[in-house]
């Protein structure tokens, strides 16, 4: 593993707080991933073409995701349970 100290936070400055909430969320995922594969994306080595089915993969995802809310939205209803849980 790398020998990048985990400051972030102090370094990333901004009004908006949406932003504030989506790097928070980002710099959580970075370090489960690091906990997870023992390394940060920096050190990760695949090949090209394995890092292009992992982009494929993950944006038919979100595809698949933005149809089922635009379904929900579509016939007027959403699902309010879902909606409170928070991520």
């Amino acid at each position: 593993m790398s020998n990048f100290k985990k400051i972030i936070r102090p370094f990333v400055l901004t009004k908006d707080p949406l932003v504030q909430v989506i790097l928070e969320r980002f710099a959580k995922r970075s370090e489960g991933g690091i906990k997870k594969f023992k390394k940060t994306m920096f050190e990760a080595t695949k090949s090209r073409i394995k890092w292009i089915n992992d982009v494929q993969e993950e944006s038919w995802d979100v595809i698949v995701y933005l149809e089922k809310l635009k379904t929900e939205l579509q016939k007027g209803g959403s699902n309010d349970k879902k909606e409170k849980e928070k991520k």
